[in-house]
């Protein structure tokens, strides 16, 4: 390998490391059944499998949640005190250099 090739290399490792890599760990946004049951209409990730990925260098993930289930009632509505729980639940403690990017579903805009 030349010289070249291995500064191009460890420049692109060097970028992966910085921009991050990650997964987008769906479940919690999807069903149509609002405010729907756990494990029936929608589920969280498995917070065992997101360590497994963060083991194996993963530092980005994508946690997406449906907006009508976190605020049932209105937008500007009481939170739902259970399904904020859980989604707190899911991001991985400590952060120790990992990002955590939650990401509001809205299904169905003319309920609010």
């Amino acid at each position: 390998m030349r010289i070249g090739n291995l500064i191009v290399a460890a420049s692109a490792a060097s970028l992966v490391h910085a921009l991050g890599v990650g997964v987008s760990e769906s479940g919690a946004e999807f069903g149509s059944s609002i405010p729907g049951t756990l494990g029936t209409d929608y589920t969280w990730p498995d917070t065992s499998k997101i360590q497994v990925l963060r083991d194996d260098g993963m530092n980005v993930f994508r946690i997406p949640f449906l907006m009508e289930r976190l605020a049932p009632n209105q937008m500007t509505g009481s939170l739902d005190a259970t399904y904020l729980k859980d989604l707190k639940s899911v991001c991985p403690h400590p952060m120790d250099g990992h990002t955590i990017l939650t990401n509001a579903s809205v299904d169905c805009p003319s309920r609010h």
